[in-house]
């Protein structure tokens, strides 16, 4: 994810550049919360 947000806004890879701005850190926050709810449900699977 970091990743991606840096070739975003250095616009790597021959991509124009895209600011970052707070809707786009919202958005990273929301996918990395989701991802450890993600997480965490298969890892309760597991232990039953």
């Amino acid at each position: 994810m970091m990743m991606s947000m840096i070739i975003d806004t250095q616009g790597w890879l021959g991509n124009a550049p895209i600011a970052l701005n707070p809707w786009r850190i919202a958005a990273m926050v929301s996918i990395a919360i989701a991802l450890c709810f993600i997480y965490k449900a298969n890892q309760a699977e597991r232990n039953h």
